[in-house]
């Protein structure tokens, strides 16, 4: 094995990795009372430890390092490897990206440290998977990983930036838009469990402390959804705990990490601290402190992602809490920012508190309609207030229906063979294989289509990046 070594291990087979539950993504839809704040309950019988940001204690976890390996000059290229390169160029012109990633291959073969062969292996195989008449891409693993391994050696051969580790998002190099092309290729593998053993590689990559927080909240995020899929699937409490209490060590370390690379000390990983604020309200039922911690997220972290759903969930708070008026002014702020999967639920939120305050009905009809329009949770009031014959009501009934049906459909046949690997060299004889029944587990039937957090990945700017640094390197 001639590629890079993997920082703190040997060689890391992603079957080796750990493995997962059974598990469906199903979304709950709860009829929440004037003091709940509908977060989607996360059952367990285990005591689990909350982290408080706030505390002295909390800078004394310990972060794992970042990748920062010895650097090592760019290799030299024979002639014969130019000519595959080349080979391969036209091959990409002219969209053969079966033939183009043959030419890649012969080239990582001969020249195992050479980045753009890697880069252009990969983005030939994402290409060769958007003609599958499927819709899916059967390499995710393969591929996801042999961006790792462009990853690495483009840190090595120092393309990791001007900044180092303190880069921001976006002036972390080509290492940077390599490694966050992989995360968005690992993020549409088809099983939970699949998603879950990729990242657990590519945590190892970052070499920026946002890339490594980022990294570590993705990978929080999945255990999460895996371990609350798991509780919705058994239909009770006694679920164990240890991928909801991984994910909230990771949520805590990738606060941790944005406050060493953050300008300023107050900086924050906004959308961990709003899953830290959930698990505060689900476990200790403390609003009060998870209100902080929304606030202190929307404050303090202004390239969030989830703003919408921090306002979302900060007026719930301050609604349960008793504050009203505060509670319909972050509903109305949420409003002024770009629609989001959580817009339609405020909409609700808006309607409750009009009607509360016994409001003009047509305002309140136009929040319930508006919402449920955004496929917000039906609850009993915006049934009781619009009717049940309503069309807004019966739309929103219908789709709810129409996506538990394809999520159980999706359940039975997304599980497919996928192709995966570990960190090593690429390509060889027998690449070892990502199954979706992982060693001495289970599939979890999680398809990536009708995944509600999955998008399938955009020919965006990077993968075209990607493509013009592997075509015109050698040139």
């Amino acid at each position: 094995d001639k590629s890079l070594p993997i920082q703190n291990s040997d060689h890391h087979e992603l079957n080796d990795m750990p493995t997962s539950s059974t598990e469906k993504s199903s979304p709950a839809k709860d009829d929440h009372d004037e003091k709940s704040l509908n977060i989607a309950a996360t059952s367990t019988t285990e005591t689990i430890t909350i982290p408080d940001p706030f505390s002295a204690n909390a800078s004394s976890t310990v972060l794992p390092p970042l990748n920062n390996p010895t650097r090592k000059p760019e290799p030299g290229v024979s002639e014969t490897c130019k000519s595959y390169m080349r080979m391969a160029d036209a091959y990409m012109d002219k969209s053969n990206y079966k033939l183009s990633a043959k030419q890649f291959a012969n080239v990582i073969k001969r020249e195992p440290d050479y980045l753009p062969a890697y880069i252009g292996y990969a983005t030939s195989l994402e290409r060769l998977g958007e003609g599958n008449n499927s819709g899916k891409n059967k390499k995710v693993g393969e591929i996801a990983l042999l961006y790792g391994n462009a990853t690495r050696l483009a840190v090595a051969q120092g393309q990791g930036g001007e900044k180092g580790a303190s880069s921001e998002r976006g002036e972390g190099g080509m290492a940077e838009v390599i490694l966050r092309r992989a995360i968005d290729v690992a993020m549409t593998a088809p099983t939970s469990n699949e998603r879950i053993q990729l990242l657990k590689v590519l945590i190892e990559l970052p070499h920026t402390f946002l890339l490594a927080a980022d990294l570590h909240y993705h990978l929080g995020k999945e255990l999460l959804r895996s371990h609350d899929t798991a509780v919705s699937k058994s239909g009770s409490s006694k679920i164990k705990s240890g991928k909801l209490a991984e994910s909230l060590v990771l949520f805590e370390k990738a606060n941790l990490y944005t406050k060493q690379g953050g300008l300023t000390p107050d900086r924050v990983h906004g959308s961990s601290l709003v899953e830290i604020g959930k698990a505060t309200i689900h476990l200790k039922n403390d609003t009060e402190k998870a209100l902080l911690l929304f606030q202190d997220a929307l404050k303090n972290d202004e390239d969030m992602v989830g703003r919408v759903e921090a306002m979302l969930l900060s007026g719930r708070a301050q609604k349960a809490l008793g504050d009203i008026n505060e509670a319909t002014h972050s509903f109305m702020s949420a409003l002024q920012l770009p629609p989001s999967d959580s817009t339609g639920e405020i909409h609700v939120e808006l309607a409750r508190i009009l009607q509360l305050q016994e409001a003009g009905k047509d305002e309140i009809q136009r929040h319930y309609v508006l919402g449920l329009d955004m496929d917000a949770s039906l609850t009993s009031d915006a049934s009781e207030f619009l009717g049940r014959n309503h069309a807004s009501v019966v739309s929103n009934i219908q789709r709810a229906q129409q996506k538990e049906y394809d999520e159980a459909y999706a359940s039975k046949v997304g599980s497919s063979n996928s192709r995966g690997g570990s960190l090593g060299s690429y390509p060889n004889d027998k690449k070892p294989v990502l199954s979706s029944k992982s060693k001495g587990g289970t599939d979890d039937g999680i398809a990536t289509t009708n995944d509600k957090h999955q998008m399938p990945l955009k020919n965006d700017e990077s993968l075209g990046l990607l493509e013009q640094f592997a075509t015109e390197a050698f040139h």
